[in-house]
């Protein structure tokens, strides 16, 4: 198997859509007290929205920070990038794998981990200051795979309940919108990157 991982094309945005839905549905129904019911609406599929535009709101041709691995042709997985622009005064590169996806037929074949390296080889072209992950603690698969890729702990975050269905996310004012560098899309992104890497991730 040969896997070339290039820059996500807008043909494949409504399929990669597709994808992360079903995963949410997924999840939403094993762990309710996790996943606010809007939370696709909202937030995952603002990410991939976002991915396939510029600053301006205009549409892309391709994602510049969603990738996919292809198999002679043939979707094998994607992986996504937080928003590659920096602190502009400090011009600080801090990069997250906010989630990453291998189609079941190609899990166990080396797609997630040639997505991660595709991922650490633009940091070293790109010079950027780090590159992150987020892996449930109890997902001992994902963590070996990422450890094994050099990646080391930093910190630990621990949570506690509730024991009920999570609430909805507020909807933002009319006529607002979430930026994409607000501090609310950093929180979602985290949620986002636990979900996806501790139940979709293949080796």
């Amino acid at each position: 198997m040969t896997i070339h991982i290039r820059n996500a094309p807008a043909s494949l945005r409504a399929k990669i859509t597709a994808l992360c839905e079903e995963t949410y549905r997924a999840h939403r129904e094993a762990s309710p007290q996790d996943w606010p019911g809007n939370y696709f609406d909202l937030a995952i599929k603002t990410f991939i929205d976002q991915a396939f535009t510029d600053a301006s709101g205009k549409a892309l041709n391709e994602s510049p920070n969603l990738f996919v691995a292809m198999n002679d042709g043939t979707f094998a997985g994607y992986y996504r990038l937080s928003d590659l622009p920096t602190d502009p005064e400090t011009q600080y590169y801090a990069v997250e794998i906010q989630d990453i996806y291998v189609q079941p037929e190609f899990r166990g074949q080396g797609v997630a981990r040639a997505m991660i390296e595709h991922a650490k080889g633009l940091a070293d072209t790109h010079d950027w200051d780090s590159l992150d992950a987020t892996v449930s603690d109890w997902n001992v698969g994902s963590r070996s795979l990422f450890e094994s890729e050099g990646f080391t702990v930093k910190s630990r975050k621990l949570g506690l309940g509730p024991d009920r269905a999570a609430r909805d996310i507020p909807q933002p004012a009319t006529g607002q919108r979430f930026g994409r560098n607000d501090l609310f899309w950093l929180f979602v992104g985290a949620i986002l990157m636990v979900s996806f890497l501790a139940a979709y991730l293949g080796r």
